[in-house]
């Protein structure tokens, strides 16, 4: 199976398109240590019915072609690599692990203040995951992850465990539990970070310079406004090994009423979630992030409902 063009990243268990996950929110992998989608060429090879080879070139992470506005760097070499197995348990398990490869900082990044090599020094992503279909109605999912720069050596990754069960035709209950570790190291935050605007958290991965990112975040920015694992009263630079832990439980809700045509579908999704540190250095709240950049809380419930109509 061949695709080409622009396609969403087949990394990870949670996706894009909201209707594809358990949970109204993400999980830290899916926001921190995934891409969201490339630009290039990528292929499954049905090696046999038990075993799949993925292999695949494009422009790099959330990138379009070399030029375009946001392009991370003028190197070409990124790239997908892994395997599927499929069947596995009478055809109830299947195991996926990927790997993105590629160089992601953008021209002009620094490193004490030096120039880094930006085709050179690589950004590495991994993941893995397990769908057991325990019984017909529980279903056990396992992820693990981690992404490493190799030009500033920071590194994060985490484990995530969901638990599915379908009680019926009308309900699925659902619960979602994960760590998720961010090391920094020379001065530099790592991956987890609560950016003001909308759309800065993509950009970030794009290397699109703007306001308000972290100067410790990848070596670029300015101080004004973000979260980067840099605590309540830490020194900007301040190198911190974080564990970020959250538990989350919720349930899918598709009601019979009121009647819909056969083509659509309604889905209602409460959930309730609570976020904390996990261990750490002292004067660590990320949670609540205000004007200066800092956090004010060490710990966060979130109550959530989101609605599909899909048609």
């Amino acid at each position: 199976d061949v695709q080409i063009g622009e396609y969403a990243t087949p990394l990870g268990y949670e996706v894009i398109d909201s209707t594809g996950n358990p949970f109204y929110s993400h999980s830290y992998i899916f926001t921190y240590g995934l891409p969201y989608k490339h630009t290039g060429v990528l292929g499954t090879f049905h090696v046999n019915d038990t075993v799949d080879v993925w292999l695949g070139w494009d422009t790099g992470v959330n990138d379009s072609f070399v030029g375009a506005k946001g392009n991370a760097n003028g190197q070409l070499g990124h790239g997908i690599v892994g395997f599927g197995l499929n069947n596995l348990l009478g055809g109830n398990l299947t195991i996926i692990g990927l790997a993105h490869i590629g160089p992601e900082n953008g021209e002009g990044s620094l490193l004490n203040g030096r120039p880094i090599n930006v085709d050179r020094d690589l950004r590495e992503y991994y993941d893995a995951n397990a769908v057991w279909k325990i019984t017909d109605s529980l279903t056990s999912v396992t992820e693990l992850n981690m992404v490493h720069d190799d030009a500033y050596h920071v590194t994060a990754g985490g484990a995530a465990q969901y638990m599915l069960y379908t009680l019926n035709d009308q309900w699925t209950l659902g619960a979602r539990a994960e760590a998720y570790v961010d090391q920094a190291k020379n001065g530099f935050t790592g991956f987890v970070c609560n950016y003001p605007g909308s759309e800065d958290a993509v950009d970030g991965e794009r290397n699109i310079p703007f306001s308000n990112v972290n100067s410790t975040n990848m070596g670029s920015g300015t101080n004004n406004g973000t979260y980067c694992g840099n605590g309540s009263s830490a020194t900007t630079g301040t190198s911190y090994n974080v564990v970020y832990g959250e538990v989350t439980v919720g349930a899918t809700y598709t009601p019979t009423w009121p009647p819909l045509p056969g083509t659509w579908g309604l889905a209602i999704r409460p959930e309730a979630r609570f976020d904390s540190i996990i261990g750490g250095s002292a004067h660590l709240d990320p949670f609540d992030v205000g004007a200066s950049g800092h956090g004010t809380k060490s710990s966060q419930v979130t109550l959530a409902v989101d609605t599909t109509l899909s048609f």
